[in-house]
């Protein structure tokens, strides 16, 4: 090992010439005098440190020099100033990689989770370092190679090659840049000026252990514990948590099975880890994938697509023995016909009837028609019929009502409003039907933001008139004149009523 001396003249070789900054004995600089030994500027041969060492006398004006890394600029990779490693911390790091090295071969082979207490992958904390340094391109994220090799002189004499640089995860909430990669340097070096710069944080050092401040949160981020003489980057995740890719699927069972990307802040050497096969978590985890949109306008004519749906049974059975209704909508305008049914069974006969009012009144063919998997799309009768009209069936998968949301919303919106009517003038429960019928016709008028704001009817029939009367409450009282030939002129004119809504079939409402 070198004396105190020849450390403080030791400066690094470069390619580009040889520069080192010199005090003469006076203490006074002479940028014009050179240096026939060392070729500095500054001092002359006789007063150069390298061939004589300091003097005594200005051991107490100048405080101990450290020997220069210095880092060549060639190509991509950005100048790094000067790496200051003294000799004495190099013989630490020598130390602490003999340290490491040992506990290194104890872990591989009895731990199958070896934690990340390796000589590659410990972080020296380095006030004097100007870059950060490491000799791991394993460790390195979005590494990028130098086409022309810089080179670093280390405290030895040794010459290292920079290769490229990258970036690491330290901990979840501490990462490098520009971390230059030596693959023949045996250690990892993180700059302080560096990294306080990058993280807007502070590093305050005791004697047993560092720590990194972040100054606007005024949290811990990282510390780091004094080893051999050197402060040591610890991460503040547990080391049984720092895992080695190898027991990935272990260290995610030991924890609970989460996620890859949890995994990943809580163990920053998963970083490079893209796929987490675990068997029980796709038993125990399985979702469906979303939805794709669907387009509004996916027809171009009326009755190309009907949508239907059932709904029932009502808790509640109506005036006129019913439980159930089938709605079918056109795709194209969106206008919906509605069916009461006393049963399930009733559904075919609902469409027969439809099917022909489409033939008869708009001289159309429905080509598609599409439905969930209930039985009373799917029986026999039913596909016989569709298939001796040529009329294809489009059925939705099993459980998943969202392929047949054109009906299913229908439905939502019809008794939506039907339970309102109700509500709002206090109308029996056996009288929904009516209820279910008015709100049918009345969304039948109302603009549609499926249509961009058109009206359902108004499609499907551009010169009819929406209302050929004025629209009434559901539920109001109305007063219908008696037209009975046996009323006296003294009996009362009027018979007092309740309005329940309006009829297709009927000139009068």
């Amino acid at each position: 090992m070198m004396n105190s001396i020849d450390t403080a003249a030791l400066v690094s070789d470069v390619s580009h010439g040889k520069r080192t900054n010199s005090v003469t004995t006076e203490g006074t600089r002479n940028s014009s005098r050179t240096c026939y030994h060392c070729g500095a500027e500054g001092h002359v041969k006789k007063n150069c440190w390298k061939l004589h060492g300091r003097p005594p006398q200005t051991s107490g004006q100048f405080p101990p020099r450290r020997v220069a890394n210095t880092v060549i600029q060639d190509g991509i990779l950005p100048t790094p100033s000067t790496v200051t490693i003294s000799v004495d911390e190099y013989a630490r790091l020598q130390q602490l990689s003999l340290t490491a090295s040992s506990a290194t071969t104890q872990v591989d082979t009895g731990n199958p989770a070896a934690c990340l207490s390796t000589s590659s992958r410990n972080w020296v904390i380095d006030s004097g370092a100007t870059d950060h340094m490491t000799g791991n391109e394993s460790i390195l994220d979005s590494f990028t190679s130098s086409a022309n090799q810089s080179h670093v002189t280390l405290a030895n004499g040794s010459t290292a090659s920079v290769n490229g640089l990258g970036t690491t995860t330290l901990s979840p909430n501490l990462s490098l840049s520009s971390v230059l990669y030596l693959s023949q340097f045996p250690f990892n070096l993180i700059s302080v000026s560096q990294i306080i710069k990058a993280l807007n944080c502070c590093v305050i050092f005791f004697p047993t252990h560092c720590l990194f401040q972040d100054l606007g949160t005024k949290q811990i981020i990282g510390k780091g514990r004094l080893v051999n003489g050197l402060y040591v980057f610890e991460s503040l995740v547990p080391r049984s948590v720092a895992c080695t890719s190898s027991s990935l699927l272990k260290v995610h069972c030991q924890f609970g099975h989460p996620s890859l990307s949890v995994l990943q802040k809580m163990c920053p050497s998963l970083s490079r880890e893209s796929v987490l096969e675990c068997e029980a978590c796709q038993f125990a985890k399985h979702h469906r994938t979303n939805f794709l949109p669907r387009i509004n306008k996916s027809v171009e004519s009326s009755f190309d697509l009907v949508h239907t749906d059932v709904w029932g049974p009502c808790p509640v059975v109506s005036k006129l023995g019913h439980r159930y209704f089938v709605t079918f909508v056109d795709d194209f305008s969106r206008v919906t016909w509605l069916y009461p049914l006393k049963s399930r069974s009733d559904v075919f006969t609902a469409f027969c009837t439809f099917h022909a009012e489409i033939q008869t009144q708009f001289n159309k063919n429905i080509r598609i028609l599409r439905s969930d998997n209930a039985k009373d799309y799917l029986s026999s009768t039913f596909q016989t019929y569709l298939s001796r009209h040529g009329i294809l069936h489009h059925t939705s998968c099993p459980y998943t009502p969202q392929q047949n949301g054109v009906a299913e919303r229908k439905n939502r919106h019809l008794l939506e409003v039907a339970r309102a009517l109700i509500f709002h003038m206090g109308v029996p429960k056996p009288f929904w039907v009516d209820a279910v019928s008015t709100a049918c016709y009345l969304i039948n008028r109302m603009p549609s933001s499926v249509l961009n704001g058109q009206i359902p009817y108004s499609v499907l029939f551009p010169s009819h008139s929406l209302f050929s009367l004025v629209p009434r409450v559901f539920g109001c009282t109305c007063f219908v004149q008696d037209m009975r030939s046996q009323v006296s002129k003294l009996d009362p004119k009027s018979i007092k009523c309740v309005f329940l809504g309006y009829s297709w079939l009927q000139k009068g409402n």
